[in-house]
């Protein structure tokens, strides 16, 4: 079973990023967060792997009722890849989720801004699974409930 497998080549590759980050996901997806947590935390922060990971653990954190925790790695992630539109998709839902508005609003437009290449009036290309809700939420400045949640997932 990919789990074994994957477990036993951990074990034997402590410092293996790859083998860590691809361990947590199947972890995650048998809902054995405090497991997966483990494995997603062991990525390092230097690794093409880490943003991915701290996102996964930003999923299990929120899952387990840890919204802050979870708002704190997401922000680790974007640290380290400002260009990864999923990061801010989910950050901006997990501050909707406490009906924090504006902050949600906020994360969109650092999103937005970060983006390298952006043409004229494409949102739709930096949040390519929610485009016409970027659209509203940077014209709206207090809409309620933005409609992202789950947008990563």
């Amino acid at each position: 079973n990919a789990e074994q497998s994957f477990a036993a080549a951990a074990e034997n590759n402590p410092g293996n990023d790859r083998v860590q980050y691809y361990h947590g996901i199947v972890l995650e997806r048998l809902k054995r967060n405090h497991e997966a947590r483990l494995a997603f935390s062991a990525v390092a922060p230097d690794s093409k792997f880490y943003a991915q990971a701290r996102l996964h653990l930003g999923f299990i954190l929120d899952e387990e009722g840890e919204r802050d925790r979870a708002r704190q790695v997401v922000r680790e992630a974007i640290a380290s890849q400002k260009n990864d539109a999923d990061l801010y998709h989910f950050l901006a839902s997990l501050y909707e989720k406490d009906l924090k508005i504006d902050e949600g609003i906020a994360v969109l437009k650092e999103g937005l801004a970060a983006q390298s290449v952006r043409p004229a009036g494409t949102e739709a290309a930096v949040f390519p699974r929610q485009p016409a809700v970027v659209g509203v939420v940077i014209d709206e400045q207090h809409v309620q409930g933005f409609g992202i949640s789950g947008a990563v997932r």
